[in-house]
């Protein structure tokens, strides 16, 4: 088991895939579709980080988790594109350079921001439906940063104790061209056979039902939010009042379309990946080299889908809430004039410029001369 090969094909097989239409397209995705994700996502993750720390999003703690969703996006696209990419331009492994320690920390943080990622949105949903239902009054409030920073460390906790197990089951063997990274043998059993079940648990299922729960609540407690205004509309709220409260609850749908779109994508990007390993794992193992470069492809589709997944936040933010579309322009305003600021050049001034200011400047020596003369007479 290659448990750093992105395509599914182990390493004896390489080269008896090179006239199979499969494997051809999964090489071009893995050499220009991947690095190119990888820089778009993370350039796109850092203009987030930029943009929220500007203030476009001040809604409770949003900003908190959006901004660490950011960061683990990023850390998941340069330790899983930037190393395939490094891969098949430079054919250096990251993983095989420090040994087994390197093995075990490169998957650990593949591993790490792929569910610590889907357990963000879940988080940042569920915040945004206690905010609107309250349902709990005695609880720490939403609001406050102690709070939000307290939720967020036990997220990251319990994500970080799930996937140590990297550390304990993985090894690297064999020596130059035929290092892998894999499971001890004592280990082996656990994970091949329980540690996939249950990372599509932690990663796909559960996050994924969480998310389909969560969003029936946001729209039920959306609506809910919304009756006593209009009721109040029309009898008690003066109108200074009522535009308050159209304000709250126009922000409150912006936000809550956001969520619901963000849950969307996630759903839609990464179960592609979800479904390709349920059916690999219920068939056996390819056997023909077509087969084999078939599987290859597919699992390399899913894997970019999941790369989109992870770069897509900057355009749906920037799509649905008007705030964020605009600090992005003005940030874009800004570098675009910084770069052609810099690209001009002063132009030396001209003769005739430099002779018209000196007449000019002669011409009122002239005139303060005069007017002097007609002072003492």
């Amino acid at each position: 088991m290659e448990l750093n090969n992105t395509t599914g094909l182990s390493n004896e097989t390489w080269s008896s895939l090179e006239e199979e239409p499969a494997y051809q397209a999964t090489i071009f995705l893995l050499k220009v579709v991947v690095p190119v994700l990888t820089f778009v996502g993370v350039a796109a993750n850092v203009m987030v980080l930029i943009v929220l720390r500007r203030g476009a999003i001040q809604t409770d703690n949003l900003w908190l988790f959006l901004s660490v969703l950011a960061v683990v996006d990023t850390v998941y696209l340069l330790s899983s594109g930037g190393r395939i990419w490094i891969r098949f331009t430079w054919d250096v492994e990251i993983l095989h350079l420090g040994g087994t320690w390197s093995c075990a920390i490169g998957l650990f943080l593949v591993s790490l921001c792929s569910t610590l990622s889907a357990w963000l949105v879940v988080i940042v949903a569920w915040q945004h439906w206690y905010t609107l239902s309250r349902p709990f009054q005695r609880c720490c409030p939403v609001g406050s940063a102690r709070c939000g920073r307290l939720g967020l460390a036990v997220v990251v906790i319990a994500m970080v104790a799930i996937n140590s197990y990297v550390f304990i089951t993985v090894e690297l063997t064999g020596s130059g061209s035929t290092k892998q990274c894999t499971p001890k043998e004592k280990y082996r059993d656990f994970v091949v056979k329980i540690v996939p079940y249950t990372m599509m648990v932690f990663y796909s299922l559960l996050p994924g039902l969480l998310l389909m729960m969560l969003n029936c609540l946001h729209a039920r407690a959306h609506y809910i939010s919304r009756r006593p205004v209009v009721k109040s509309q029309d009898s008690t709220l003066s109108s200074s009042d009522c535009t308050d409260t159209e304000n709250v609850g126009r922000r409150d749908s912006h936000v809550t379309m956001l969520l619901l779109t963000l849950s969307a994508s996630w759903l839609v990007l990464t179960m592609p990946h979800l479904v390709h390993r349920l059916n690999r794992m219920s068939k056996t193992p390819p056997t023909t080299t077509k087969e084999r470069a078939e599987s290859g492809f597919l699992n390399t589709a899913t894997y970019l889908a999941i790369y989109i997944n992870h770069s897509i936040n900057c355009c749906l933010y920037s799509a649905l809430i008007k705030e964020f579309r605009r600090e992005v322009r003005a940030l874009g305003a800004r570098i675009a004039g910084f770069c052609f600021c810099r690209g001009r050049r002063p132009k030396p001034a001209t003769s005739s410029t430099s002779s018209g200011h000196g007449g000019n400047n002669s011409h009122q020596q002239q005139l303060a001369v005069g007017n002097e003369a007609e002072k003492r007479l």
